[in-house]
């Protein structure tokens, strides 16, 4: 049975569990991350950037969350306006995937982590 830790602006939890930041999810796209992990047999970090009010936002949180996670799963589509500033940054690391239905911007040319669904990024990493 997997440890979930679920971690929130302003906390950071930096022990040695895999880490994983998911950034404005749909509920789908949580529940896919819950189902990917729920078999492993180690803790697991999930960091949640998702403001609803104002008071919630932080973006120099969210910005530090993308280096110190193993693994980023970033809804672009639902990314509110102070985070769209953003999206060329969060997609130019290595450990950030996208989720989008926009086919007219053109974020392939920062990154080739697009993804359909989220089980697909943790299809490489061995159950724990």
């Amino acid at each position: 049975m997997t440890k979930i830790n679920l971690i929130t602006a302003p906390d950071k939890l930096l022990n040695k569990a895999k880490s994983i930041a998911v950034l404005h999810p749909k509920v789908d796209t949580l529940a896919q991350v819950q189902n990917t992990i729920e078999d492993w047999n180690e803790t697991v970090n999930i960091y949640l950037y998702n403001p609803e009010v104002e008071e919630e936002r932080d973006i120099k949180w969210m910005l530090d969350i993308v280096r110190i996670c193993d693994y980023v799963v970033a809804d672009i589509d639902n990314f509110e306006l102070s985070s769209r500033s953003f999206i060329s940054y969060i997609l130019s690391h290595p450990n950030v995937f996208y989720l989008t239905n926009d086919e007219l911007t053109p974020y392939n040319y920062i990154s080739s982590n697009r993804i359909f669904n989220v089980d697909w990024i943790f299809e490489r990493e061995e159950k724990f």
